[in-house]
């Protein structure tokens, strides 16, 4: 059965609140310490009225990343006019870099969605969808079956040991692993060797913006 207008306004509100709600409380506790139970009883949302729209917290911490995934696309689009493809692709994961690095909070929960198999799957989904909005039609003619997914699981691996490497006892300098993971992520699109110096150093360019897109995606 359709829903009304109303009807379905109503939902979208009710999900827009719930996931709000959640992105306040993961912030300040982390994705384990919160509960459905909390989330409830901040948003004033009935838990029959959450589980009528989403089946666990794993499936709101995910529709939550989801969200934040597109505000984050559609700032970079909006600074990258005119940049090809690959530099706004490359400039998501700069915002995605300055966040983890700058927020502890932010750290916790994409170490959170990297080491959950079933989360990193949808990471790696999630990124796979990420390329075929920023490639459009050549997305098709980048890779082929299920080198896409490899892909894309090695460049989230990489982006795994980015985030790993803040807990290690002897502290890895975040300035020297970012650019050996954009490189990777160059090399595995496709780049020749001769034009990833340049892109590297035209996003290096533009680190004070990925760095305000990177504190504006949350608010």
């Amino acid at each position: 059965m359709n829903q009304s207008p109303v009807m379905a306004e109503r939902m979208r509100q009710t999900k827009n609140r719930i996931l709000e709600t959640a992105k306040e409380i993961f912030l300040e506790q982390g994705y384990k310490r919160t509960t459905i139970r909390q989330i409830v009883e901040r948003s004033g949302i009935t838990s029959g009225s959450i589980y009528n729209i989403f089946s666990s917290k794993e499936e709101i911490f995910s529709s939550l990343v989801d969200e934040l995934m597109k505000s984050c696309i559609y700032m970079v689009q909006e600074e990258s006019q005119g940049e090809s493809p690959l530099y706004r692709y490359a400039a998501v994961l700069m915002v995605e870099m300055e966040a983890i690095a700058r927020d502890e909070r932010v750290r916790e929960l994409y170490q959170e969605a990297y080491t959950s198999p079933v989360m990193f799957e949808r990471v790696v989904e999630r990124h796979l969808r990420l390329e075929k909005e920023i490639f459009g039609e050549d997305y098709e003619h980048l890779f082929k079956g299920d080198q896409l997914i490899i892909r894309n699981i090695l460049v989230k691996g990489a982006m795994g040991a980015y985030i790993d490497s803040f807990y290690f006892k002897r502290q890895i300098d975040e300035e020297e692993m970012r650019p050996v993971l954009l490189s990777l992520t160059f090399r595995v699109l496709g780049s020749k060797k001769k034009d990833v110096l340049p892109l590297m150093k035209q996003l290096e360019e533009k680190k004070d913006v990925w760095i305000r897109l990177s504190k504006d995606v949350l608010k």
